[in-house]
């Protein structure tokens, strides 16, 4: 035998002792006190800002058993689902989880030691400006634009994990944009003995149900696909499942209640060598003008939970589902459904070549509430196309299309 395969074979004679080995200390069980011990991870001897229930909120959620016998294995495994949860947050510079040594009742401690990112927070620069404040069907039809970026923002203030940020954006037209957002938990709306705030905390994952509020100022850019461009001013609060701006972004899936009241002033394309006329179609021209929007939207969005990877799957099923309605004070109304399902079916094995089928609809009925409230107008209605939406198609391209000006 050469020296080669001798060496070769002590290699895996290695690897599998530890294997084993690994094994063998994940049979072993263990049982947590409960509550885990919380630090800070500051040399200064800084106080810990964040509140220590929230932390033992996030690791029973987390499925970490406490006065319970436990295999090794199961708490590797919540812990490490925990320690994902915190870092999410946005508020820790790094999470640590350590098992103290054995009491006099022979039981092992949880030790949380928090590395808390500073109280503040602030941005200057430049990036990519991003969709309006709110979009009909994922297919706004808004080019990219560069733009100077600005923001500042606090953190966990109050402890619970909330957030406090103003932005302010300029993009290469001039166009400004302004923001002042706040997120915190639900719960840490109501006091100690509410019974909100104790019905919130006994749901599944109740500590993570988040209220955000914000203003924005911003304007729109649809010229070169929808032929105006539209000032938009909104005041709006939401519930959700989760922290997260983006509902299509958030893990896990997404479900969310938002109250929104919304200033719209729609403005027609203007020709370029005659500043008085118009460069935009008819019916633009006709729906121009100044709006308000009160609404409830409802939406639920599976974000892959039930795929194999929700940004390519191979296989599985994809959900969402939105529901608008809109009434007085403002003066539109109108009731708005849409939803979508993505199947996804591996042909070949080791998804090597799969079969990807989806379908959306959407349905949008005016409401007169009695003639208080107008038929919905032009930023209401679906737009279809995009490269997010339907390759091939230019943002808003399909559909009905006038023939003068845009």
């Amino acid at each position: 035998m050469s020296h080669q395969q001798r060496n070769k074979r002590q290699e895996e004679a290695n690897r599998k002792m530890q294997e084993d080995f690994s094994k063998y200390v994940q049979s072993f069980t263990m049982n947590l006190p409960f509550p885990a011990k919380v630090s800070s991870a500051s040399t200064n001897e800084k106080p810990l800002r964040t509140n220590k229930d929230l932390v033992q909120f996030r690791l029973l959620e987390s499925g970490v058993l406490f006065d319970d016998l436990q295999q090794v294995e199961q708490v590797t495994e919540t812990v490490t689902e925990f320690i994902k949860n915190m870092n999410q947050t946005g508020c820790y510079n790094a999470v640590q989880v350590k098992l103290e040594d054995q009491d006099d009742d022979g039981k092992s401690k949880l030790h949380v030691v928090l590395n808390e990112k500073n109280w503040y927070r602030i941005y200057v620069g430049g990036g990519f400006k991003q969709d309006g404040i709110y979009n009909s069907t994922g297919s706004d039809g808004l080019l990219p634009k560069v733009q100077f970026e600005s923001s500042a923002t606090l953190l966990n203030l109050s402890g619970h994990l909330d957030k406090t940020s103003l932005s302010y954006t300029v993009d290469q037209t001039s166009s400004a944009s302004l923001t002042l957002s706040h997120d915190r938990p639900l719960y840490s709306l109501f006091a100690e003995d509410s019974p909100l705030y104790e019905t919130i905390l006994a749901m599944d994952r109740g500590s993570q149900f988040n209220f955000n509020c914000r203003a924005v100022m911003d304007t729109v850019d649809h010229e070169w696909t929808r032929s105006y461009m539209e000032f938009q001013r909104l005041l709006s609060m939401r519930i959700s499942n989760t922290a997260g701006s983006m509902a299509e972004m958030v893990e896990g899936g997404y479900a969310g209640l938002d109250w929104s009241l919304c200033f719209r002033d729609v403005i027609p394309r203007r020709h370029k060598s005659l500043p008085y006329q118009c460069d935009a179609s008819p019916e633009i021209v006709s729906q121009s003008g100044p709006s308000t929007k009160n609404s409830l939207t409802w939406e639920y969005r599976t974000n892959g939970c039930y795929t194999d990877n929700r940004f390519n799957p191979t296989i599985g099923a994809d959900f969402h589902s939105k529901i608008e309605v809109a009434g007085p004070p403002g003066d539109v109304g109108f009731v708005k459904a849409e939803g979508g399902v993505a199947g996804h079916l591996p042909l070949i094995g080791g998804g090597g070549l799969s079969l990807h089928a989806s379908a959306a609809s959407g349905i949008l009925q005016p409401l007169t509430f009695g003639g208080i409230c107008g038929p919905p107008t032009v930023s209401d209605r679906f737009f279809v196309g995009g490269p997010f939406q339907l390759r091939g198609f230019l943002p808003a391209g399909i559909g009905p299309r006038a023939k003068t000006g845009g």
